[in-house]
């Protein structure tokens, strides 16, 4: 995932699920994921993604 590339594993340890589990945060990273954006196969921006 885009956003989550190169993170230390601590900060990757630090996942708030939120919004009745839709939404993930990482607040040490200041990074948020919204899970159906995942379970459609979805990991970052179209330039990233076409990598």
């Amino acid at each position: 995932m885009e956003d989550l590339q190169g993170a230390a594993d601590e900060d990757l340890a630090r996942v708030e699920v939120n919004g009745l589990g839709f939404n993930l945060h990482w607040p040490t990273l200041d990074v948020d994921l919204y899970v159906p954006a995942l379970v459609a196969g979805i990991f970052g921006t179209r330039a990233w993604m076409t990598r």
